[in-house]
């Protein structure tokens, strides 16, 4: 059995931020959601392709989407839901370089969320084809056993690439273990390579469209590294004694908006 979750510290997992309240909540979905201007964590706009420019008319700048997280959305909670995303963690030792592997250790974060969120936050596509039951503390554990904690990303330029390919691989190892139905790791990928804006940009401020820009595109996932080899464990060692798996219904959303 697990050892019980005590809310203090864990090496590479932050839960500063995660009410216990929401720790057992049955999870309805899951969500993807794409943060504005980011920067200081991750700024993946530097592997956009984006057309060549000309003398006369250059090339416009990538557009300012640059970081992603996984949304736990908690049935029974009222619109609560709890944050799932990779940030680096910086190096206290001022002798290292400023993009040594070692100063873009990841910090795994859990932390509990109102999806009411703030305007430069939203969700893109959400999924609601995952295990009945599925909680928090069930993802959390699985995190622990798999070794997904120990990550590190991989500089570029003033950016750090590797988040969506760290939710990718969170993604990949639910649907192996059948957190989540079959398919479901291609489909967040479809996403993740996609790229989303606020519709309209700065001019409409009060809409809640997110769209995907035409003239930029995602190359492939840029990969961080992870440093640990990780373990097969029993689906019923992370789901406790849980019933076998039963999927929700098995929907998936397609682009969404901002609560």
């Amino acid at each position: 059995m697990l050892p019980p979750l005590r809310l203090t510290y864990m090496p590479f997992i932050c839960v500063a931020n995660l009410e216990e309240e929401d720790i057992h909540a049955e999870i309805s979905s899951i969500v993807l959601y794409t943060h504005l201007w980011a920067q200081g964590i991750c700024d993946e706009r530097f592997h956009l392709r984006t057309g060549k420019g000309t003398k006369k008319n250059p090339a416009p700048p990538p557009q300012p989407s640059n970081h992603f997280s996984l949304w736990l959305i908690l049935s029974g909670r009222k619109g609560n839901a709890v944050m799932v995303d990779v940030v680096a963690e910086q190096s206290t030792d001022p002798n290292s370089p400023p993009n040594d592997l070692k100063n873009l250790h990841g910090l795994v974060r859990f932390s509990s969320k109102d999806r009411n969120t703030a305007e430069h936050v939203g969700c893109v596509f959400e999924d609601m084809a995952i295990v009945k039951g599925l909680t928090p503390l069930h993802v959390l554990n699985f995190i622990r056993i798999r070794g997904l904690q120990h990550y590190t990303f991989t500089p570029c330029n003033k950016g750090r690439l590797g988040c969506r390919y760290w939710l990718y691989v969170l993604y990949r190892e639910m649907e192996s273990a059948s957190l989540v139905a079959p398919g479901g790791c291609n489909t967040l990928k479809m996403y993740l390579l996609r790229f989303y804006n606020r519709a309209g940009g700065r001019q409409r401020k009060n809409t809640n469209a997110w769209v995907r820009a035409a003239e930029h595109d995602w190359d492939d996932l840029p990969a961080g590294e992870f440093y640990a080899p990780k373990c097969k464990i029993d689906i019923s060692y992370c789901l406790e004694d849980m019933a076998p798996v039963q999927l929700n219904n098995g929907q998936r959303g397609k682009c969404l908006f901002v609560d």
